[in-house]
């Protein structure tokens, strides 16, 4: 199968906070493991052992989906990460360089919270460099549940792709091939399982048990692709996207 230019980057996501709503961007620098920023940072559960992370499931942890993030300064490639500005669903922010930022956290949780620095020896995320999702596969959904918002955040994706394709579960045949976005390839590793995170309410978005059913019985639950890197690179908006054979 030739080389296809399947669409556009139509938008991009970093999520400086793991779990925390993210931050669109107009370019993302791809290392090997991630890009520049994302999940540098998370809130440390001393319970768990770990960093909480909203898609495993614990409620407790569900809240932080309803909160957001963004990056008080460009983070720049092996450099100090600056610190955070945490917005709240209640309008009130949070900086991460706050003298008493953890027990402002733990107040709001009703647990001992504790904002840290992502490092290896810092049980974390670690799935996927980038998570891909299409408007075909949205559009798709939509058409499903009419009623639902089916909108890119919902999902989390790192890169959104406008194909020229309108309809149907298009990433779910690219497994096992790559895409070239800018100087970034990648390959299709993955299908997407989502969970509960896509139902709760976030930002302006409301609940919807309807968005995770619909995707359950129209697709077995999966929505997008997980994607690890085989050539670093840069993604910028408006970068067309190529589907190369494996």
């Amino acid at each position: 199968m030739p080389d296809t230019r399947i669409g556009r980057v139509a938008a991009l996501w970093r999520y400086p906070v793991q779990s925390l709503r993210g931050e669109r961007v107009e370019t993302l620098i791809v290392g090997t493991e991630k890009s520049v920023g994302d999940r540098g940072y998370g809130i440390f559960d001393p319970e768990a052992g770990h960093i909480a992370i909203s898609a495993r499931g614990k409620r407790r942890w569900r809240p932080l989906v309803t909160w957001s993030a963004r990056y008080l300064a460009e983070p720049q490639a092996d450099a100090p990460l600056p610190p955070v500005e945490i917005g709240f669903d209640d309008g009130s922010k949070l900086r991460s360089d706050a003298p008493d930022v953890d027990a402002q956290l733990a107040a709001r949780l009703g647990w001992d919270a504790k904002f840290v620095r992502i490092a290896d020896s810092v049980p974390a995320y670690k799935h996927a460099p980038i998570h891909a999702l299409t408007s075909a596969t949205l559009e798709t959904l939509h058409r499903l549940h009419p009623a639902g918002r089916f909108e890119p955040p919902r999902f989390r994706p790192n890169l959104f792709i406008e194909t020229e394709a309108r309809d149907g579960f298009v990433e779910s045949d690219w497994l096992g091939r790559q895409l070239s976005v800018g100087g970034t390839r990648l390959k299709i590793d993955e299908h997407t399982v989502r969970c509960v995170m896509t139902t709760l309410p976030q930002g302006d978005l409301p609940q919807d048990a309807g968005i995770l059913a619909t995707v359950t019985e129209a697709n077995r639950q999966h929505a997008g692709v997980y994607c690890g890197v085989t050539q670093p690179g840069t993604m910028r908006l408006d970068d067309p996207v190529i589907l190369h054979d494996a």
